[in-house]
């Protein structure tokens, strides 16, 4: 006589695992939607802050915090919901770690091109961008036209400069100074501060 032993379903235990975490934590469609919307935006801002290196404004966690304590916190005594406030506190030091942690190197750069603010002075600019490479570290290209009455379109941004050369044959950007990250052969990532009459007047960033 031929006997079976059931075998547990690895994907049901994990499910069924999900399951049990989502009564704990979520009773309510608002309280599910406040901590799925939660998660989607940090992600995002995650993704922002460590894979493009895009700095993201730290008042804008604020909000996270508020929907990830509409979804984890209850009506209880704090005892009665501690491991709801130890989810909340967890989930609040990630953000701190996304938020300030330098994994991508494009987010120290942009923290500091992005503090520039209009008015400032060619010595106000450097004092802060100092650490960094400058020039666009491209050759010049003159297309037909002579040096200095080109024109550099960015595909990315849609501004339009300018542009000239350097006496060693380097592409400048007219009337703007021009940061990268790092001097490494490639690195096209420009941060680009636009003068007028000595003082700043606009910042922008020009992805590689």
């Amino acid at each position: 006589m031929n006997s079976s032993i059931p075998h547990p379903d690895p994907s049901a235990e994990f499910f069924g695992s999900l399951a049990s975490l989502r009564k704990v934590f979520v009773r309510s469609p608002m309280q599910f939607l406040a901590i799925y919307g939660g998660c989607f935006a940090l992600a995002a801002f995650a993704f922002y802050e460590n894979v493009w290196g895009t700095p993201v404004e730290w008042w804008l966690y604020v909000p996270l915090i508020v929907l990830f304590a509409v979804g984890l916190l209850r009506r209880q005594s704090l005892l009665e919901q501690r491991s709801r406030i130890l989810a909340l506190i967890a989930l609040m030091a990630a953000m701190a770690v996304i938020h300030t942690a330098p994994l991508n190197g494009l987010k120290p750069f942009l923290r500091n091109l992005y503090s520039i603010q209009p008015g400032m002075t060619e010595v106000d600019v450097r004092r802060i961008m100092g650490q960094y490479p400058e020039g666009t570290g491209w050759p010049v290209i003159y297309g037909g036209n002579p040096p200095g009455t080109g024109t550099l379109n960015d595909l990315g941004t849609g501004d339009a400069y300018a542009a000239g050369s350097t006496p060693d044959g380097e592409l400048t950007l007219n009337d703007s100074i021009v940061f990268r990250p790092s001097a490494e052969p490639g690195d096209s990532n420009w941060g680009i501060v636009t003068f007028k009459d000595g003082k700043v007047t606009g910042v922008s960033f020009s992805h590689d």
